[in-house]
């Protein structure tokens, strides 16, 4: 019954084949011509489905790396920018107010768009891949097999669209939030309702009226610009 798989015809169909062969007879220990002209011999139809199935785990091994370095990016990237913007907020004292709010919003905008460029590229990668994967997967799987890990390609794809999608959202959410408290706490804020901020002629913060003398060039800072002023003399609180 095996001698078809040792006819001439049969091996020159499976030699000439374009899609590789795996020759699974069902008998361990039996040989035929098919078993030689295929790509690869297994020596039971089990055993021919164990040669095929791992692409499939490879595939999903692979998938799930690229997710994770997705996250990771994403992460650094966010990380290294809320640094930054610690970094601000100890510094605000010494930045012109209105400047300093002015960089911290093309700061949000610079970083929303370095996570779109990431995540878009992370995921041109992942289609590339799986485009590869699933070419590798039309050769050597059988046919069910090559739909099912489709669908799940499929939907990790769409799994990671979303997750990137959600990172990114929240991340604003954050820098958004703590723009506000940044612009809440500015000394700009401050000037609005009346107040000033001194400054000696050698742009020094004045803090009390032993810091200047009489006769002594003076600055003013206020919402919409600043003063020039002289010392013309000193009053002190009485205790």
């Amino acid at each position: 019954d095996l001698w078809v798989f040792n006819e001439e015809t049969t091996a020159r169909a499976i030699y000439n084949s374009a899609i590789p062969v795996i020759s699974a007879i069902g008998h361990e220990t039996d040989f035929t011509i098919a078993d030689f002209t295929a790509d690869r011999r297994a020596s039971t139809p089990s055993n021919a489905a164990e040669i095929v199935v791992p692409v499939k785990f490879e595939l999903i091994k692979q998938l799930k790396t690229l997710r994770g370095r997705i996250e990771q990016g994403v992460f650094n990237i966010v990380s290294a920018k809320k640094g930054s913007l610690s970094n601000l907020i100890e510094n605000r004292e010494r930045v012109s107010p209105k400047r300093l709010i002015q960089d911290k919003m093309l700061r949000v905008y610079d970083i929303s768009d370095r996570i779109r460029k990431v995540v878009s590229g992370r995921l041109d990668l992942l289609k590339v891949n799986a485009s590869h994967l699933n070419k590798r997967l039309s050769l050597k799987n059988p046919s069910a097999v090559f739909n099912e890990s489709r669908v799940y390609v499929t939907g990790l794809s769409e799994r990671l669209k979303n997750a990137a999608g959600v990172t990114i959202l929240n991340c604003k959410n954050r820098l958004q939030t703590e723009s506000k408290a940044l612009n809440y706490l500015s000394p700009y804020n401050v000037l609005r309702r009346g107040y000033g901020i001194v400054f000696t002629d050698k742009n020094e913060i004045v803090s009390s009226v032993l810091n200047v003398e009489d006769n002594e060039n003076i600055k003013i800072a206020l919402s919409d610009g600043s003063l020039n002023a002289t010392v013309n003399g000193k009053e002190f609180n009485k205790k």
